[in-house]
């Protein structure tokens, strides 16, 4: 919060009655320096007062804004590539080690102080939609049954200028043995394995059709049409039947595994090559780069559709990220997308160490995607990695806006929610800033940036729930990350 916000807000914190500060929670802000979180709860309480002393205006604007957390992979890549180690056997010895009481309790502590912009990332341009995300994610436990989904991955999407363009681990019908057998996500029980039925004779399955129903439902929503398609772990008879269902003006490129489907109304292809040689632990890993021109402008539009090796004892984040710095063009506007099997914290390291003075890409993580095997806590490890020269940041897209399903699944993943109703809305500003301010039912204080604004109306009733050193509030159409003041019971934008 600028000083000049923070002397408006008590100027007019002074006209106000004081109020009580009623105990709201005993969860401690782990952040050390009485200094900060002496500024913190100063802010808070000038909320509070603005809330009760300012008039109720409509708020104005919206912009929906997505936030997510991480954690590590290491499930079928052993699988995936013969050259890569099973480290399956070693993490559920390492993860037994470790009681549910613990992982819960390692879920709610609030985490560090988040370094700053130029410190572990460096130049690293973290977008808000993913900031403040938790090493460990939020224990969701063993779903089974309720996962009502065909993929252990959920896609991802976003909004590139006028482009909606997704991203998804669709998960090889070969590897389907992590899940019916070694159950390593809890998922066993649950859509994927019911739906994991041979059709007849042939090797394409109920589930590797229903996933091509939600493709092509994504290529015809009614809001957010996908123009480009990126997608992993894709088995010969998915693609098959992805290929003779797909429309007329859209192609498909695959690679080993990988496939990338364009619509053809806006795109020619220039040029479309796997790339190879990049991971020294797995030779026989590849990755899709593809070069595209946009018809309508003739611009160059360059596609890196990569499923990276999970080892964590190995250098293949790093070796990605020196991908991209060796083929860079600062031209040429640059997508590169897919199940990286990092956090984002990892991945932020390895561009800042292979771009070591000022990285031109950024990084987006929009909400958890997957499970983590045999801990069994929620992590966003599917990323978009975006270059685009004087062009305004893509826009992470809502799980609603992306396909059918992917909403329920996401709240899944995001731990058990509560419900508020809005009291009170309250807009102010000063020259510099501006800010919209809401009192909930149960107490809660949210402030979002004006930008940010969700418009909540008074008397609506939202949910919301624990993240990392925040919380997540829920709203029609989208969501949003806070940072926490818990012991004033005030959340604010970061």
């Amino acid at each position: 919060m600028s000083e000049h916000k923070i002397s408006s807000l008590l100027a007019l914190s002074l006209l106000a009655a004081p109020l009580s500060l009623p105990a709201t929670t005993s969860w401690q802000e782990s952040v050390s320096g009485s200094s900060i979180a002496s500024s913190q709860r100063a802010s808070a309480r000038r909320m509070k007062h603005l809330l009760m002393a300012a008039p109720v205006l409509q708020p104005m604007g919206v912009y929906r804004a997505q936030e997510g957390f991480a954690n590590l992979d290491l499930a079928r890549q052993s699988q995936i590539d013969s050259n890569e180690r099973d480290h399956c056997t070693s993490c559920k010895a390492r993860e037994a080690a470790e009681t549910r009481e613990t992982q819960f309790r390692s879920s709610e502590q609030v985490s560090e102080c988040e370094p700053a912009r130029r410190g572990r990332f460096g130049e690293v341009a973290a977008s808000q939609n993913s900031q403040n995300l938790t090493e460990r994610g939020i224990y969701v436990g063993q779903l089974h049954e309720k996962w009502q989904f065909p993929s252990d991955h959920l896609p991802i999407g976003m909004t590139f200028e006028d482009l909606h363009i997704l991203s998804w681990n669709v998960l090889d019908a070969e590897y389907m043995s992590w899940v019916t057998e070694k159950d390593s996500q809890g998922l066993k029980d649950s859509l994927i394995t019911k739906e994991h039925v041979y059709i007849g004779d042939s090797k394409l399955t109920v589930r590797d059709r229903h996933v091509v129903l939600l493709i092509l439902g994504a290529i015809s929503h009614p809001t957010h049409p996908r123009s480009i398609l990126a997608l992993q772990e894709c088995g010969k008879p998915f693609l098959e039947e992805l290929r003779s269902r797909l429309p007329a003006h859209f192609e498909l490129i695959s690679h080993h595994g990988e496939a990338v489907l364009l619509d053809t109304r806006r795109f020619n292809v220039i040029e479309a090559k796997e790339a190879s040689g990049i991971f020294s632990d797995a030779p026989n890993r590849t990755l899709q780069d593809v070069r595209l021109c946009r018809l309508e402008d003739g611009q160059t539009l360059r596609l890196i559709n990569a499923h990276l090796p999970g080892d964590p004892e190995k250098p293949g984040r790093l070796e990605f990220a020196r991908y991209l710095e060796r083929t860079f063009d600062p031209t040429i506007r640059t997508l590169a997308m897919g199940d990286m099997n990092f956090n984002e914290r990892e991945i932020s390291e390895a561009l800042t160490a292979a771009f070591p003075s000022t990285c031109p890409f950024s990084l987006h993580s929009p909400y958890p995607t997957n499970i983590s095997p045999f801990e069994f806590n929620s992590k966003a490890i599917d990323h978009f990695i975006v270059y685009s020269p004087g062009q305004s940041a893509p826009l992470l897209n809502a799980p609603e806006q992306i396909m059918r399903g992917v909403d329920s699944m996401a709240a899944l993943l995001q731990g058990k929610r509560k419900s508020a109703r809005v009291l009170k809305s309250t807009y102010c500003s000063d020259d510099l800033n501006g800010e919209m301010l809401y009192k909930l039912d149960n107490g809660m204080l949210l402030s979002f940036r004006w930008y940010a604004d969700p418009r909540l109306s008074v008397g609506e009733e939202i949910s919301w729930v624990k993240e990392g050193n925040g919380i997540r509030i829920f709203y029609e159409g989208g969501s949003s990350w806070l940072r926490g003041d818990f012991e004033m019971n005030c959340f604010t934008m970061p």
